[in-house]
């Protein structure tokens, strides 16, 4: 039965403030032990030299490449799978969703916005954007682990669905301490919310104490999973030549035999 962890997470690791005043110049690489399906993590500003990033989505008519504005910004990662053939433990891939704040938005202005659905966003949950105790939004919102909050009033985006090499991200927190992937993450029910609201398939879910623990051990399971299926299609290749030469004889004999009885015949 997969579960999704509803506790604190290591209290060496955790805090509840989220980006807070920097101590260091960048923000600190993430882990791919740490990452999580369903935490946030901070994709940086576009380098030169890197590969362009593109849209996966199966509603894509075409892929659409992430613009500028999708840089330098919270994402939260949905899925994540062994690069293709790839037995590197950590060598992975993630499938992540965009955050934004809309500039700023407040929530009841996005709510009574006329193009909200021009946005195509769903809401991440944030207690300072209630005017008072007595303001209630009747909408769908997502809420993270431990009663955390982001820094901002922020909302996920739904039209597209990028891939990123896990190497590129960062930590959503300046603070070395901090910045393990999984302090920052959606509870189970919003990850579940959020993957329905994209149409797309649950990852497989593991609490974040199990993701803490036992994150290397994950990566080698996914490395050896890829291993085993290049192994299989290396097999289906060679099996599926063996098959095509067998035939090439099967039809050659054929032929001889025929062309053979029938100088007979004559």
């Amino acid at each position: 039965m997969v579960q999704w962890w509803a506790g604190k997470a290591p209290a060496s690791r955790s805090s509840p403030a989220l980006l807070q005043k920097p101590t260091t110049v960048e923000r600190p690489r993430i882990l791919p032990a740490d990452l999580c399906v369903g935490c946030i993590v901070w994709l940086p500003k576009k380098e030169l030299d890197r590969d362009d990033i593109y849209c996966n989505c199966r509603w894509c008519e075409y892929p659409f490449e992430l613009n500028e504005d999708g840089y330098n910004h919270p994402v939260v990662v949905l899925r994540i799978t062994q690069r293709k053939g790839s037995s590197i433990p950590g060598d992975v891939l993630c499938d992540v969703a965009c955050i934004t704040t809309f500039s700023d938005t407040p929530l009841l202005i996005f709510l009574q916005s006329r193009n909200r659905r021009n946005r195509k966003a769903i809401p991440v949950f944030h207690p300072d954007s209630m005017e008072n105790e007595e303001d209630e939004v009747h909408t769908v919102q997502l809420y993270l682990e431990n009663g955390r909050k982001l820094h901002k009033q922020s909302y996920v985006r739904l039209s597209h669905v990028y891939q990123v090499p896990a190497c590129l991200l960062r930590s959503l927190s300046f603070h070395a301490r901090k910045s393990a992937a999984y302090l920052t993450r959606f509870d189970f029910e919003s990850y579940t919310t959020l993957m329905n609201q994209l149409r797309l398939p649950r990852d497989v879910v593991f609490d974040t104490r199990e993701v803490a623990e036992n994150g290397r051990q994950r990566l080698a399971e996914l490395a050896r999973t890829e291993a085993g299926s290049e192994v299989e299609v290396e097999e289906e290749s060679v099996a599926s030549s063996l098959l095509a030469w067998v035939t090439r004889c099967l039809i050659g004999f054929a032929v001889s035999t025929i062309v053979f009885w029938l100088m007979c015949g004559e």
